[in-house]
């Protein structure tokens, strides 16, 4: 799964896409702009 994390007029958006297939998840904490928000952010790195 990706979290893309974009600003667009300093509000955060985040775009999930799920993959059925088995990879190696990376945990990234993403922290964003002018916010006290925290989202996650998955990275995916291929078998």
């Amino acid at each position: 799964m990706y979290c893309f994390i974009e600003y667009l007029y300093n509000i955060c958006l985040c775009y999930l896409l799920i993959n059925v297939r088995k990879h190696f998840y990376q945990l990234y904490l993403v922290r964003c702009k002018d916010t006290n928000y925290y989202y996650y952010k998955k990275t995916v790195n291929v078998i």
